[in-house]
């Protein structure tokens, strides 16, 4: 997971597939690794999945907290 930007106030998180990096934090979700980029980890403990519209096409975000708790 890694941080994507802000809209309407409220920071972006995106999700690849890929192997982690080296300064990624690293949890374990119901059993699966996920790696999270250090600077977005205050902003996960309220993660939403998303659908949003695009002129390409709908697409999945995670949208996180508004602010860092």
């Amino acid at each position: 997971m890694y941080f994507k930007g802000i809209s309407c106030e409220i920071p972006n998180i995106g999700l690849a597939f890929e192997e982690p990096f080296e300064n990624d934090e690293m949890y374990e979700v119901d059993g699966v690794q996920v790696a999270m980029e250090a600077s977005i980890v205050p902003y996960t403990n309220e993660l939403m999945l998303d659908v949003h519209t695009t002129p390409y096409g709908p697409g999945l975000a995670l949208v996180g907290a508004k602010e860092a708790e």
